[in-house]
């Protein structure tokens, strides 16, 4: 009988099956993907040579989300990216859009050698609607002479079955200082508390630094909890990038989550795919439901 009143429910409300699944486990995919004009033959291979390998990469698994640093439109980097995610949506301004600053020296040299980078978020857009985007302006006031620009995302989306909220960031912080790395996610945190009250939040980028000290503080306090450090499953690796001309392996890509209790991560893995053919970073798999 049960079994006929179950086939019943499915023809007469066919989400009806749908519905009574664990639908809110979701994957986010994040990659600094190298800008597609990196000239740098002894550690990282021109873009045409590795892209091949990074759309592999990036499809081998079909996440609900994916953030990436470091796009540019030239050579056709972003272009792969949405032929590649032909059915997702996505937001991510480029980041000249939002210049900010007086020195006209700092302009100048942006407009001229910075590439005009994107940080974009990639969302299934059969599963989920978009609510709201943002790109803004990270920089802070002082900017130094060859500072390049920088910005953040944000997308808020709500999951088409089960109703639920979500809103991801996405960033790439300064590459040199870490005073100007700690300006940058104070004013990442104010953005996200006006563009994200009440929400659950995901924070991931390249922020270029480790989780310590004062970069560590300021995240804590905000209310951001480290995605690994909760997770119920993660991988032998805690290198995420081979920084500069020291070749320094490091963890600078990080995947947050706001508030802890709002989450049930299931596995932070690193995915070891940093090479010459592909990134100069590897890439970070997150699962997680909502509760």
């Amino acid at each position: 009988m049960k079994k006929y009143l179950l086939i019943a429910l499915c023809i007469l409300n066919p989400t009806f099956f749908i519905q009574t699944q664990d639908d809110s486990e979701y994957t986010l995919f994040d990659w600094n993907l190298t800008h597609a004009h990196k000239n740098d033959p002894d550690n990282i291979e021109p873009w045409k040579q590795r892209e091949a390998f990074v759309i592999e990469h990036i499809t081998s698994k079909k996440r609900d989300f994916y953030t990436f640093q470091e796009v540019i439109d030239e050579n056709d980097q972003f272009k792969s990216l949405q032929k590649a995610l032909s059915n997702y949506g996505w937001v991510g301004e480029k980041r000249n859009t939002h210049l900010q600053g007086t020195s006209f020296p700092w302009l100048w040299f942006v407009a001229h050698f910075a590439q005009d980078e994107r940080c974009p978020i990639f969302y299934n857009k059969e599963k989920f609607e978009l609510i709201s985007s943002k790109t803004f302006n990270i920089n802070t006031q002082n900017h130094t002479w060859k500072s390049v620009p920088r910005i953040a995302d944000i997308a808020c989306l709500k999951d088409l079955i089960t109703k639920k909220e979500l809103c991801i960031c996405n960033c790439h912080l300064d590459h040199k200082s870490e005073a100007t790395r700690i300006s940058q996610i104070k004013l990442i945190i104010e953005e996200i508390e006006k563009e994200c009250t009440g929400k659950s939040i995901i924070l991931t980028g390249d922020f270029n630094t480790t989780f310590n000290n004062d970069f560590k503080k300021m995240l804590m306090q905000a209310g951001f909890v480290h995605g690994r450090d909760v997770a119920k499953r993660i991988n032998d690796t805690d290198i995420t990038h081979k920084k500069g001309s020291t070749q320094q392996l490091i963890e600078c890509d990080h995947i947050f989550i706001k508030p802890a209790e709002n989450f049930t991560v299931s596995s932070y893995e690193i995915n070891n795919v940093m090479s010459k053919k592909t990134s100069d970073h590897n890439s970070i798999d997150i699962t997680f439901s909502l509760k």
